[in-house]
């Protein structure tokens, strides 16, 4: 077997801090401070919408069989943040394929759609990998954080089998964040939550968490409505009826998601949850500024606030104003 290049990494998992740091690591020994510059191209997603090797790749091969203007010393160097055709398995590939060519006939052109164009541009890509940037001193790091299911590496599809063959591999293990944010939000521990988030914002773009508190204070009052409205048959039909049909539907989750829900919504009032909610969309607001905003509050420091404020327990909040109000009097106040 031919040795692996230190020019391809993949690393990933579900240690935010430990990802970070091998790559402040990798990239050390990749590239010098002083050539990064003119010789560093990072590629990552800042409106929630993934990166497929089907809209960047063309760039990547690009920018990758560029030689460095520098001489010695330097090369090209592309980091890549959560690529999601290092998700994808095969199987689902071809499955959504054959759905693509189902909707491209009859429509004249029959040019491939959706993940028949993916294949094909991953499959050109990884034999880039494996050929032409090996030939080059040129290199590429991928990182995938791993926060949920649908951001962790399948071991079975093309990218990661090209990167195992040619570079190097790290996996860094750890909880799921989003997984263990959740959770907290539904025990109603905020400080938890808050170190979550704090742990997520090292990685994850501003839509994607925003989307994580509204997925779960929805349902968090859905399975409260549930709770107090769905005794009966009847009633339940009616809620049935009335929910969301798709996944943002109480009825349509799974299983042990509906139940952590219902036994998360004990700990609100039905009041609280819709405070939360309708607080949430003055947040949105900061997710994505428009021009005419004079000025935008921190967003990380508007969600921690909403977190204290919505998802304290009301026994935690009176404890931390008795300890205010001791360290007030030990102080000398009047």
């Amino acid at each position: 077997m031919a040795p692996r290049s230190d020019q391809i990494w993949l690393i990933h998992g579900q240690n935010i801090p430990a990802i970070n740091a091998a790559r402040d690591r990798v990239l050390g020994r990749l590239l010098p401070p002083e050539f990064r510059n003119e010789n560093l191209t990072e590629y990552i997603t800042t409106s929630g919408k993934a990166l497929r090797l089907e809209d960047i790749g063309y760039d990547v091969v690009s920018e990758l069989s560029t030689m460095s203007l520098f001489g010695d010393g330097a090369r090209r160097v592309v980091i890549i943040t959560d690529l999601k055709d290092l998700c994808e398995a095969p199987r689902l590939r071809a499955a959504d394929g054959a759905a693509a060519s189902r909707k491209s006939r009859g429509k004249g052109k029959g040019k491939p759609q959706g993940a028949a164009t993916r294949a094909e541009a991953a499959e050109k890509f990884c034999a880039f990998l494996t050929g032409a940037l090996l030939q080059t001193p040129n290199a590429i790091i991928f990182l995938n954080y791993e926060r949920d299911y649908a951001t962790t590496v399948d071991k079975h599809s093309p990218v990661y089998l090209a990167v195992a063959q040619a570079g190097r591999i790290e996996e860094h293990r750890g909880e799921i964040k989003m997984f263990a944010l959740e959770d907290a939000l539904r025990e109603r521990n905020a400080p938890r939550a808050i170190q979550c988030l704090r742990d997520l914002n090292q990685s994850g773009s501003a839509n994607m968490i925003f989307g994580a508190l509204v997925r779960v204070t929805r349902s968090l009052l859905q399975a409260k409505v549930v709770a107090l409205r769905g005794r009966s048959a009847s009633e339940l039909a009616l809620l049935k009826e009335l929910f969301p049909k798709d996944r943002t539907g109480f009825f349509s989750q799974h299983p042990n998601v509906q139940k952590k829900s219902a036994n998360g919504a004990r700990n609100f009032s039905a009041s609280e949850l819709i405070g939360a909610l309708k607080e949430l969309r003055d947040i949105n607001r900061l997710v994505i500024p428009v021009s005419t905003d004079v000025y935008v509050r921190d967003l990380s420091l508007a969600i921690e606030l909403w977190v204290l404020k919505w998802f304290s327990r009301p026994s935690d909040r009176l404890r931390g104003a008795a300890d205010w109000l001791q360290a007030g009097n030990a102080e000398g106040w009047s």
